[in-house]
């Protein structure tokens, strides 16, 4: 996929971006800010790299919840 930068004026910005959601997202992804894009891109190769590594903490639903009430709990007291 390529990568483009394109300015658009406030005049044109609503009619540009409805005729770029026309295309099909496996053709077209729209990035509004790409300094937010890059940041999340790191921050979630960076939690890959984690869980490839072996080193990321997995938790069940049951001890999410029961991190959570105690954290609820903690923070109603």
């Amino acid at each position: 996929m390529h990568t483009i930068t394109i300015k658009v004026s406030d005049n044109a910005y609503n009619k540009f971006i409805s005729q770029m959601n026309d295309y099909d997202k496996n053709d077209m992804l729209i990035i509004e800010d790409e300094s937010e894009f890059k940041r999340n891109k790191a921050y979630l190769q960076k939690e890959l790299d984690e869980m490839e590594e072996g080193n990321a903490t997995f938790h069940t639903l049951e001890e999410f919840e029961e991190i959570l009430t105690k954290s609820i709990n903690n923070d109603e007291n």
